[in-house]
């Protein structure tokens, strides 16, 4: 991998690691249902689909696709490990709201990166 890929890529994967790390805390006191933590979801997913976006090379749609289904299957394996932390849970509601907030930054960032294109083709 070149130093451009890596610098490309070293956001999402500080992201992930904070991720994993905030969901090892044994019962954090946040609330574990509900709106607000399906939004939390939600968000820290979003952040790590548009970080994720602006990694890959290109937009492509077999290049999201590919970049949403590890999306996904890193929420699935993050959701699976809390099953093993005191005073958290495996959730397949939380499991949707971090694929829809995937699924939302990373369609965010493929339409920035279109417009940016198509503004420097105009120029």
């Amino acid at each position: 991998m070149s130093d451009r890929a890596r610098g490309r890529w070293a956001p999402a994967a500080v992201w992930a690691t904070l991720v994993l790390v905030a969901t090892s805390w044994p019962n954090p006191g946040l609330p574990q249902a509900g709106r607000v933590d399906k939004v939390l979801h939600a968000l820290s997913y979003g952040l790590l689909g548009w970080l994720v976006g602006r990694a890959v090379p290109a937009s492509t749609r077999g290049q999201l696709a590919a970049a949403f289904a590890g999306l996904v299957a890193f929420g699935a394996l993050d959701e699976w490990h809390q099953g093993f932390i005191p005073g958290r849970a495996t959730s397949g509601a939380d499991l949707l709201a971090d694929a829809v907030g995937a699924l939302v930054g990373l369609l965010l960032y493929a339409a920035r990166r279109r417009r940016a294109l198509g503004a420097a083709s105009a120029a």
